[in-house]
């Protein structure tokens, strides 16, 4: 072979050696053309229902703005990643039946893998036709039923932890009687006052006063009166805002000046000074640096949810970058990588996904300060 001929073909094995390897580094590959292209990833979708409108909207906005704020520190909190993800927002109102069709919309239209739904009533429709479908839903609610089944997660204190904290806080500060206010239209509700009565009583603490009434009353003067017959020591307020809110200025106006406090609830408070100085029990104590994020994006405290949907945002993402697939995993193999979850970093303190589906989460004594939540201590 001449010098010439042997030069050639020099040049023809280095060019057939540098066009393989981008495809062995799996960076970018050729056409037919010749033309280089960039190896596309495959998408995850995860859908957000939350109540951007109606009566607890404040609350859907800040589970939005986590929601947001988790996408915005993907590239922060993931250094390397198998697949792109997109978020689809959606308003259910908090209404089951807007949930439902928000649900089918999201699986059936946007082919999501797993579903982040809001609190209690939602959340209760929506797993079981997740789960039905075989999509994800992750839920926040203390019922534990919200996690049945092999797909469904939630991300609460349990029901049972929130009331032990409770009655050690009411014997703490030695109240001897208390009254109820129970919003029955709400499942949550009815099952949290149910529990806490029973453990209430058997601590022989005296019920002197349990007033029940359905989502959307606005007076609540009869049922008042009937609570200053027994007085109690302080008032158990288990409801939502507006409700919430309405109650507690007609017990003032009714010259009933006793405490008032709650599982839950004063977090959904939309006139938070009304509650100024008063405790209650909360699961979950969201990050300074959290806090200090969101309100700097959004110029107030984040509310009630809006870390948990944060933390399952990341609970997701890593599960599906964790799964065992040679492709795209499905959301059973996302799910199976999920309950393998151990002491996950999130905004709400180290996180554990149980076998039963359930992030536990730590429930601890709070109080109004300042027109925001405070912690005031744990009970291990």
């Amino acid at each position: 072979m001449s010098k010439a001929l042997r030069m050639i073909f020099s040049l023809i094995m280095a060019a057939a050696v540098i066009s393989v390897l981008p495809v062995l580094t799996g960076c970018r590959q050729s056409d037919l053309s010749g033309k280089a292209k960039t190896v596309s990833k495959e998408t995850i979708k995860i859908g957000i229902s939350v109540p951007l409108t109606g009566q607890i909207a404040m609350l859907g906005e800040g589970m939005k703005n986590a929601g947001l704020m988790a996408k915005a520190h993907i590239s922060k909190n993931f250094k390397k990643l198998k697949y792109n993800y997109e978020f689809i927002f959606e308003d259910d109102q908090f209404d089951p039946k807007k949930a439902a069709a928000v649900a089918k919309k999201l699986i059936t239209v946007d082919r999501v893998s797993a579903i982040i739904s809001g609190e209690g009533p939602t959340a209760m429709v929506m797993g079981p036709i997740a789960d039905k479908k075989n999509v994800i839903h992750f839920g926040i609610t203390a019922d534990p039923a919200a996690a049945k089944g092999d797909l469904n997660f939630l991300h609460w204190s349990p029901l049972a932890q929130q009331n032990f904290v409770f009655l050690q806080e009411l014997k703490n500060r030695g109240y001897k009687s208390v009254g109820f206010f129970t919003n029955i239209s709400s499942e949550v509700w009815v099952a949290i006052a149910d529990d806490l009565k029973k453990q209430i009583k058997d601590a022989g603490i005296a019920i002197t006063s349990d007033q029940s009434f359905e989502s959307g009353k606005k007076d609540f003067r009869t049922l008042i009166a009937r609570a200053k017959q027994s007085p109690a020591e302080i008032y158990i307020l288990l409801t939502y805002s507006p409700e919430l809110d309405i109650i507690v200025k007609q017990l003032r106006t009714a010259g009933i000046n006793a405490p008032v406090t709650s599982i839950e609830s004063f977090e959904f408070a939309s006139e938070m000074p009304l509650l100024e100085g008063q405790w209650y029990v909360c699961g979950g104590n969201p990050s300074r640096d959290f806090v200090a994020e969101y309100k700097q994006r959004y110029g107030r405290y984040p509310p009630i949810l809006s870390p948990n949907v944060y933390d399952m945002v990341n609970l997701i993402i890593t599960a599906a970058e964790n799964a065992e697939s040679s492709s795209v995993p499905t959301p059973g193999q996302i799910a199976s990588a999920m309950k393998k979850i151990d002491n996950f970093s999130g905004v709400l303190g180290k996180l554990v996904v149980r076998d039963d589906g359930i992030v536990w989460s730590r429930a601890g004594v709070k109080v109004i300060k300042n027109g925001e939540p405070a912690l005031l201590h744990y009970y291990d």
